[in-house]
């Protein structure tokens, strides 16, 4: 994880300047998506393989470097599907994760590849103590 020490200048078209950086074990999985919760004071990561298949699991961390994220939930994804973002509710402690169902049958060709209109995604809220 690589810390960026100017976001709001960032998004408004300056030069990004990152920070510190740390390495996360996360049972070899990788970070699918991130949103930081205000509710929460923590980001928030969903984490899976790259391929998809599963397992996925939603953990929180601090932004400490120092710190480990922490398993806050497993994930069960919908059949030929993996999750590809995550939605914080500001005012809540439900997040909205989304998936991308790129497996899926799209009358007979996959998902990903059928054209714009064919293709479908599916999403969980989840309440997140």
């Amino acid at each position: 994880m690589v810390t960026l020490e100017n976001p709001g200048a960032a998004i408004t078209g300056a030069p990004a300047r990152f920070g510190g950086a740390a390495l996360w074990n996360l049972g070899g999985l990788g970070v699918r998506a991130m949103a930081w919760s205000d509710g929460h004071g923590a980001v928030l990561v969903v984490a899976g393989p790259h391929a998809g298949g599963g397992p996925f699991r939603l953990y929180r961390w601090s932004g400490d470097l120092a710190a480990l994220p922490v398993l806050v939930a497993d994930l069960s994804a919908p059949a030929s599907s993996a999750p590809e973002a995550i939605v914080v509710y500001p005012g809540t402690r439900d997040v909205q994760i989304t998936f991308d169902q790129g497996d899926a049958d799209a009358g007979g060709t996959p998902c990903k590849l059928a054209t714009r209109l064919a293709r479908s995604f599916t999403d969980v809220i989840v309440h997140v103590e």
